[in-house]
């Protein structure tokens, strides 16, 4: 591609808490992996302020994991950790941190936040310690 220049302006931030910045802001959100670690109604939120401060046509790439289906007991990780396939999300001490969810779940979590998927991709498990995990999903998703 000769010829082209790139340039990116990375910012760091509550991934929740986009009010910071205007309407159409950016090009492209990059979640690396953080959407798991969003618990419950800010899930939403999240979503909802990524589609608003992406322009038109502006990519919101997704890495994310997703449960293995087969779990129907909890899995003990180590003193105070579990998973618990109920609630779909690892619990420290009774609290959920890190929540995983089935690929069609996902899906249509990004879809009914607005955005149109253009890609999707199933990744293998790497992860070999974390039983409760199947792979993932990459996913590009569009603001129309």
């Amino acid at each position: 591609m000769e010829g082209l220049t790139i340039s990116a302006d990375f910012r760091v931030g509550n991934a929740v808490d986009l009010a910071s910045y205007p309407d159409d802001f950016f090009d492209f959100v990059f979640d690396g992996e953080c959407l798991h670690c969003i618990i419950g109604s800010d899930r939403e939120i999240c979503l909802a302020n990524v589609l608003r401060v992406l322009k038109r046509g502006g990519l919101f790439y997704i890495q994310g994991n997703c449960i293995d289906e087969t779990l129907r007991e909890p899995i003990n990780i180590s003193p105070g950790v579990y998973f618990d396939p109920r609630n779909q999300c690892l619990m420290r001490n009774g609290i959920p941190y890190y929540c995983l969810s089935k690929e069609e779940e996902l899906l249509r979590e990004i879809q009914e936040a607005g955005f149109k998927i253009a890609h999707c991709e199933k990744v293998p498990k790497t992860i070999r310690h974390q039983p409760f995990q199947s792979g993932g999903l990459l996913v590009d998703a569009i603001k129309p």
